[in-house]
């Protein structure tokens, strides 16, 4: 648990409190991407609701990724705090090639993935593959395989660069993907929800493949995600800022490490948008502070009763905590760790005479 020393102060001027008679129009999100959808209902007093997925097609007339429906009419009057849920055009990120011996993930995408989301099932029995076995990320346009018969290596394809990892299943009830035990299909989990069913591999399918694209949205988001994080500083306050178009900024991916002690009010190591850092008896505006939509932020104070530091991107403050300033991390130099190359990055330490801005990758 974060110490946090002092009470939580609400920016009224951009961090509006919810009122539950207000009543609010809802906007037209068709086109848009998830985040910008959520950054547009946000700013209007509304939340973004649960997601469908349907497969994009050149004919669709809209952009891959796009939002094509939304579950509440555009221009309609609604409550404020009303959950719209969307239906959103996705492209394929990933493809499974697989015969009866070895089945191959392909990151179709530029961007590294996520695994520890995503598991597959024989749906005859309640056995799981965790793809988190094989390896917890896979980066982009690369390849992972599974066989099911013993093998000295991988074999190359030419869908992908090069094989990142690969092991052999000795398991028999893990050779999910082939009609061994018995089943015509094996399902695709992402969050313990299915999303995908494929057909299983039949004997003799090394000749002729069979191949399964679907979308798999988890951590990472394949483009949903920026990969930099935006901090901007005074010695007086702190945010993280989305400063994207079109994609959500994760607060809990990257550890951030203060260097000095006597700055080390939240504790060594801890997350931005770390709920234990907020608090349960913190209050912010319609938002994930989990996880910014474009132009959102969230920022913490050392001075009590500052509003809000004067940023050279201006946000909508979805978030915001006034700390003891033996909490202000950013008064000394600090680090975040980065997925990229498994670093640290250094920022330096608030000036006083003007803003900081430090931009590290994800």
């Amino acid at each position: 648990m974060y110490r946090l020393l002092l009470f939580v102060i609400i920016f009224s001027s951009q961090v509006p409190a919810l009122s539950q008679d207000a009543t609010v129009v809802v906007p037209d999100l068709n086109g848009l991407s998830v985040p910008q959808a959520a950054a547009l209902l946000n700013a209007t007093a509304l939340q973004i609701g649960e997601q469908t997925t349907l497969k994009w097609s050149s004919e669709s007339g809209l952009t891959a990724n796009t939002i094509a429906g939304q579950s509440v009419t555009a221009g309609t009057q609604v409550a404020s705090g009303t959950v719209v849920d969307v239906t959103v055009l996705r492209a394929p990120n990933m493809e499974l090639i697989y015969d009866d011996n070895d089945i191959t993930l392909v990151n179709l995408s530029e961007q590294t993935m996520d695994f520890r989301s995503l598991s597959f099932a024989d749906v005859n029995n309640t056995a799981r593959f965790p793809a988190s076995r094989l390896t917890s990320e896979l980066r982009g346009q690369l390849c992972a395989q599974v066989w099911s018969v013993w093998r000295n290596g991988p074999k190359g394809l030419s869908e992908c660069r090069f094989v990142q990892d690969w092991l052999i299943a000795d398991n028999r009830e893990f050779h999910f993907w082939t009609a061994v035990n018995g089943i015509q299909e094996f399902a695709v989990l992402e969050n313990d929800m299915e999303i995908m069913r494929c057909p299983a591999a039949q004997v003799g399918t090394e000749t002729n493949p069979l191949r399964c694209q679907l979308y798999y949205g988890s951590a990472g988001n394949g483009n949903d995600v920026t990969d930099f994080l935006y901090f901007e500083y005074t010695p007086a306050a702190i945010a993280i800022i989305n400063i994207s178009d079109d994609r959500w900024m994760l607060t809990t991916a990257n550890t951030i490490y203060s260097s000095d002690p006597a700055h080390a009010g939240l504790g060594a190591a801890f997350r931005f948008g770390d709920p234990q850092l907020l608090s349960e008896d913190f209050r912010h505006s319609p938002g994930n502070p989990e996880r910014l939509a474009p132009g959102q932020c969230i920022v913490l104070t050392s001075t009590p009763g500052e509003t809000a530091a004067a940023f050279l991107q201006p946000c909508q403050i979805i978030a915001a905590r006034d700390l003891n300033p033996d909490a202000a991390f950013w008064l000394a130099d600090f680090e975040v760790d980065s997925r990229s190359g498994g670093r640290r990055l250094n920022c330096p330490a608030a000036l006083a005479d003007r803003p900081t801005v430090c931009i590290v990758a994800r």
